[in-house]
């Protein structure tokens, strides 16, 4: 009976290793393989240089509250209400010059809501508001990558305002669409 098992357990391991080596092939056929691609483009940055401040010159507060406004697409500047008096000094619209990549086109955007202009040495305070980009908001830069931009605004003098120098900052975004 020993050579029985001995014969019978020897049949059935190369049957089994049959049936193994017949699930193995079955598993191991070559597969179809297809590449893909990947694509990047790197832009340049796009770089903000300030030129000139937005300066609203030399002003004499009236009996109430006065708006002076520098003029969206020239250098003038006029009082929108009240009696204050324009005194000279310089006036001008904040300038920008903008590069990227050439022809790109570029959203700008100037600084919206209240921006507070400072006394230098003190504590008191101007409000500047209604910025304005001349020009389209969209642009597109020209062969050579550039552009420039002015800013205009508007500032609020009280009848009681201290006199000094008041100052403050705001900014210009530009961005690829």
């Amino acid at each position: 009976m020993r050579d029985q098992l001995i014969i019978m357990s020897s049949q059935s391991r190369r049957g089994l290793a049959l049936l193994a080596s017949a699930a193995c092939s079955a598993i191991a056929m070559p597969a179809a393989a297809q590449d893909g691609e990947a694509h990047a483009e790197v832009m340049q940055p796009i770089i903000i240089t300030n030129t000139s401040e937005l300066q609203f010159g030399n002003i004499i507060p009236g009996t109430g509250r006065s708006i002076i406004r520098v003029r969206r697409n020239n250098d003038g500047i006029r009082v929108v209400r009240g009696d204050a008096i324009l005194a000279g000094g310089t006036v001008s619209r904040a300038g920008f010059t903008i590069s990227g990549e050439p022809d790109q086109r570029v959203i700008i955007r100037a600084q919206r809501g209240r921006i507070f202009l400072t006394r230098n040495g003190g504590t008191e305070r101007i409000r500047m508001n209604r910025l304005r980009i001349d020009g389209r908001r969209r642009q597109r830069l020209d062969g050579a990558g550039a552009a420039t931009v002015n800013v205009s605004g508007q500032i609020r003098v009280n009848a009681d305002q201290a006199a000094g120098v008041y100052t403050g900052t705001f900014n210009l975004t530009v961005d690829y669409p």
